[in-house]
């Protein structure tokens, strides 16, 4: 009876520790995203579909993004492509130039960089003479940062 007692006792205390340790395991310990990628990957999704409102609010959420520094300038980089894709081909001149406006808030090499490429072939003389006007600003502000620079030094 005494040996039963002690084996009873020591499956009992297993049990508890079984249990504690499901507990205090995480349930699920696969890397969620981080808040970046999911805004990113909404972003990327609103920017591809066919809606040119979920176009525009992607775009305008761009905007205020890159405007506030609320995330790191890098979750831009795979949203530039389909921004230039828009501007060049978007449905209208409107969202063509909102999408304009998103790349120049990201204001990355790679986002002027593309506008520069596409400037001479967009049909619109609206969006070209805008896009123009985005790159001659970009230059000018890049050109006086470099100028502080020399003079810092």
């Amino acid at each position: 009876m005494e040996r039963l007692r002690s084996i009873i006792t020591a499956l009992a205390f297993s049990l508890i520790l079984l249990l504690v340790g499901v507990v205090a395991s995480p349930a699920n310990t696969i890397d969620s995203p981080t808040p970046e990628e999911v805004v990113q990957s909404e972003l990327m999704q609103d920017l591809t579909s066919e809606s040119v409102t979920l176009q525009k609010q992607a775009m305008r959420r761009i905007r205020a993004y890159a405007h506030t520094g609320r995330y790191n300038k890098a979750i831009f980089d795979n949203l530039v492509g389909p921004l230039h894709d828009i501007v060049a081909h978007g449905y209208t001149k409107e969202i063509r130039l909102v999408a304009l406006s998103a790349l120049d808030a990201i204001g990355s090499d790679a986002a002027m960089a593309g506008l520069q490429v596409q400037q001479g072939t967009l049909s619109s003389d609206l969006v070209r003479n805008a896009t123009e006007t985005v790159l001659a600003r970009h230059a000018a502000e890049e050109a006086d940062s470099s100028r502080q620079i020399r003079t810092a030094e």
